[in-house]
């Protein structure tokens, strides 16, 4: 404990040079609305992923809760020093992680009820590195080998202060990537027109013409999707995908992501979503299922694991 007092107060008062960094650790940097995490990318020194989690609070929709937002491609400058490679985030602000589409009568809601979308409010939420707890009303920095979140909260029917479900993730920081549990327990019968667990809103393109994403392969086939630009006439997506991995050869930048669930639904699928236009984004979605009858006790899990980083140069073609 002694060590990590040390680090958050080196971090705190700042340093001319950068401090010792561990390949394997991972830095943060905290206020009480937001969480940057910084993920070092493999064969690049002082190259990080930066990646966001915010505190969200809006009564006004029954919105209490913190969860990921952006992910950026920087250049470490000192100890906990930054700088943007791009002229912006490379990954945007729309939900990475639970969001579900509920029907009444068969009717669909106005929108999607969880995170982004609101109607969700935390009853605990707790954050460590590497096992020791952190205050996360207080301002500080630090460096270990594993940042863990993990969030306890209620999703409301959608419009209403109704509980409808209770939703518990647990989020793993590492070298390795971002892991994310989540285990969601109905409270009620709930008619579920599309469940999604999984989700990255990752661009494709920048205002400034920076091609952040163009290649994007599905599982270990040896097909790769064009996904350079907006394109109605092209499918990207399946059914039991267990993993997609998106590229780009400009940037150099990547990102893998990997699902599993319990019970593994006949109506999963993934679909990439690259309708949207100029500095739109290539969002990968994964849905557990559709149109399904959830009892209530009936509990649903997911695990998935992020990776972001850059290639390697022979990955770049």
């Amino acid at each position: 404990m002694k060590k990590i007092l040390f680090l958050l107060t080196v971090g705190l008062l700042g340093s001319c040079s950068a401090r010792t960094t561990a390949a394997d650790e991972v830095l943060f940097v905290k206020t009480p609305s937001k969480v940057s995490l910084f993920l070092p990318c493999t064969g690049h020194d002082a190259r990080y992923i930066r990646v966001d989690m915010d505190y969200f609070l809006n009564p006004a929709k029954h919105t209490r809760l913190w969860r990921l937002t952006r992910a950026y491609d920087v250049e470490r400058t000192g100890d906990y020093a930054f700088e943007n490679r791009l002229s912006k985030e490379f990954v945007y602000p729309g939900e990475w992680e639970c969001a579900f589409m509920q029907l009444k009568e068969g009717r669909r809601m106005p929108d999607f009820t969880g995170g982004f979308h609101g109607y969700e409010e935390l009853t605990e939420a707790n954050l460590s590195l590497d096992g020791e707890p952190l205050d996360l009303a207080r301002a500080e920095n630090g460096a270990g080998r594993e940042v863990k979140f993990r969030q306890e909260s209620q999703m409301y029917e959608y419009g209403t202060d109704r509980p409808i479900a209770r939703h518990v993730k647990e989020l793993t920081f590492s070298a390795d990537g971002i892991a994310v549990v989540q285990q969601l327990t109905w409270l009620e019968n709930v008619e579920v027109g599309d469940m999604k667990f999984v989700m990255l809103p990752i661009a494709r393109s920048l205002s400034d013409s920076m091609q952040i994403t163009d290649r994007l392969v599905m599982d270990d086939s040896e097909r790769v999707y064009d996904v350079s630009r907006s394109d109605r006439t092209l499918s990207v997506g399946g059914r039991d995908v267990r993993k997609v991995r998106i590229w780009g050869r400009e940037s150099e930048l990547f990102a893998e992501v990997e699902v599993d669930y319990e019970p593994w639904m006949p109506g999963n699928r993934f679909f990439c979503s690259m309708y949207t236009p100029q500095d739109g984004y290539n969002k990968l979605y994964f849905t557990h299922c559709e149109n399904r009858d959830a009892s209530c006790g009936e509990v649903w899990k997911s695990e998935a694991r992020y990776r972001l980083g850059v290639l390697e140069k022979q990955e770049c073609r």
